[in-house]
């Protein structure tokens, strides 16, 4: 174990698709999302996926992602009809049954289009799914059936196929604009969320509630749970913003190619100096600096208080940034640990596999190209096999009174050696949770992004820093993990 920067790591680490050269440097590794799983929640909301594959791809889809990923984003139950392949189909096919499912589907659900997800017993013998498709799609109601080829063996790293589904979606669903809308945006890349109001603040409405306030409309915000006319009305924006560049930056490059919509490189608008710069790329385009720079002073006055108390409390103290259970999470780790130096912290990021850093080519190219050039834990990691905070601790031999922070993504470590005694827990060491289903605050944004997210764990930060000054009592969780 050894502390790169960012760029170093990216720099010698070989393509994630070269094969034996990835095998012989990083021995075990597999990512840990394959391409249907990463898919199915973006087909739009006014369409059907149909899972050409067995019955236990959805059950995977049901049990994983219907609570990870979609229960707390807006999306809490989604249809999935399935061909159920079974052994002998995965031999013989089930072209029959696909025909059968999409007439079903169709007469039940009424959907705007069909999509045919691929999985891997049907992508290995070949099955005539495209044939099928174009011959089904005069007989059914819905106006198009897609085919969409996710097998889960033509996985590479995570952050390569979120490339891949946008693209996709968008050479399927984007249209030639009928008109321009004048001071309109699409903010793309935005994923694990719904985009309507509710008791949570989601950061896409925090980001629209921002771009309001100048007179700025947001046409289109892609592309979970967007509709179809989300995706058609897109191109008649006069610009592009983004939250996640992995996937917004290939939908920008193409929609600036094939009409000549300009795009921003600011991305994930997380902290004070990251949303003054999303705010101040918009503001530049449409030429109302002045006014932008008005905003972000009446916002930031909202929340400096706070802010500014925080940074006191953690001012060149570490913060542990930890990549947490999917060890696929880079963008996120970026995010937050530019946030964290913002406020004064050195970011050490781990649990994040070469593999992946270099998948996550755009959240990795922009981060350095910005400036930030993070110190991250390099380590050949075998799949699935998480280093703990402590170990991170002591084989760099850093001093725990060093230690600022921890942000912890799912499952995070809490240790006590004894009911009384805490080792690695909220009790003596400060922690919030980064994961955003279980960072839900009622008027604040999960993914803490804009003004209103950066106060909110400006406050999440003050409060851990408190909470950890006890030294004593550990929580149950730490008990029970660490006895």
């Amino acid at each position: 174990m050894e502390l790169k920067r960012l760029s170093e790591i990216y720099a010698i680490t070989p393509d994630p698709e070269a094969g034996a050269e990835c095998d012989q440097k990083y021995p075990g590794y597999y990512t840990h999302w394959c391409r249907f799983m990463v898919t199915l929640p973006h087909i739009p909301l006014d369409c059907i996926a149909i899972v050409h594959g067995p019955q236990g791809c959805v059950g995977n889809q049901k049990d994983f992602l219907g609570t990870y990923w979609c229960q707390y984003h807006g999306s809490s139950f989604f249809y999935a009809p399935t061909t159920n392949m079974d052994q002998t189909d995965a031999i013989l096919g089930a072209e029959d049954k696909l025909r059968t499912v999409i007439k079903e589907v169709d007469e039940l659900y009424k959907p705007r289009m069909i999509f045919i997800l691929v999985t891997c017993p049907a992508g290995i013998i070949q099955e005539p799914v495209d044939d099928v498709a174009r011959d089904m799609e005069d007989k059914v109601q819905a106006e198009r059936i897609i085919v969409i080829k996710c097998e889960g063996y033509t996985s590479y790293a995570a952050g390569l196929y979120n490339i891949y589904e946008g693209r996709l979606l968008a050479n399927e669903l984007l249209q030639n604009p009928e008109k321009k809308i004048p001071r309109s945006v699409n903010i793309l890349g935005i994923s694990k969320e719904t985009h309507y109001p509710s008791d949570y603040l989601e950061d896409s409405l925090e980001l629209e509630r921002l771009l309001n306030k100048l007179g700025i409309t947001v046409n289109s915000v892609l592309y979970q749970t967007a509709t179809v006319d989300s995706w058609t009305r897109a191109t008649e924006a006069e610009f592009n913003t983004m939250v996640c560049p992995q996937r917004a930056m290939p939908l920008a490059t193409d929609m600036f190619d094939r009409w000549g919509i300009p795009h921003g490189q600011r991305f994930n608008p997380l902290g004070v100096t990251p949303i003054t710069n999303w705010i101040m790329e918009v503001a530049e385009f449409f030429e109302i600096e002045e006014q932008a720079e008005e905003l972000v002073k009446e916002e930031y006055t909202r929340i400096k208080e706070d802010w500014e108390e925080a940074r006191r409390l953690v001012d060149g103290k570490i913060v542990l940034i930890d990549g947490g259970d999917p060890m696929t999470a880079v963008g996120r780790g970026i995010a937050w640990g530019r946030m964290c130096a913002d406020l004064g912290m050195r970011p050490i990021l781990f649990n994040l596999p070469p593999i992946e850093i270099k998948a996550k080519i755009h959240h990795t190219i922009f981060a350095i190209q910005e400036g930030f050039d993070p110190e991250v834990v390099y380590h050949d990691y075998a799949y699935h096999r998480r280093f703990s905070p402590m170990r991170v601790i002591e084989e760099l031999d850093l001093n725990p009174e060093d230690i600022g922070l921890y942000m912890g993504d799912v499952y995070p470590t809490a240790v006590a050696k004894e009911w009384q005694a805490p080792v690695f827990d909220p009790a003596n060491f400060p922690r919030i949770v980064t994961t955003s289903h279980c960072n839900k605050n009622r008027g604040s944004t999960g993914r803490r992004s804009g003004f209103t997210g950066a106060g909110r764990t400006a406050r999440d930060i003050i409060n851990a820093v408190h909470m950890a000054e006890r030294k004593s009592v550990p929580t149950l969780y730490g008990r029970i993990g660490g006895l």
